[in-house]
């Protein structure tokens, strides 16, 4: 299976999208799960994080998967 350096798990139960800023996880690289761009949910695609201010967003009702590759 993968290996990843870091995984970080986003539950969203809010009925909007909501954005969170995780000051620890400033400068990392994280990107969707490759499972969760290549699945068959649009919603979930439109997650994201912004490496340079450790901010993620994830839209209403979603639970999202942010890696760190190794």
């Amino acid at each position: 299976g993968a290996a990843f350096n870091r995984v970080v798990v986003v539950f969203n139960v809010a009925t909007t999208s909501q954005s969170a800023t995780v000051d620890a996880l400033a400068g990392l690289d994280l990107t969707l799960h490759p499972v969760q761009p290549a699945g068959s949910d649009p919603v979930v695609k439109t997650a994201s994080f912004v490496g340079v201010s450790g901010e993620f967003t994830v839209p209403a009702r979603t639970v999202a998967v942010f890696v760190e590759a190794l």
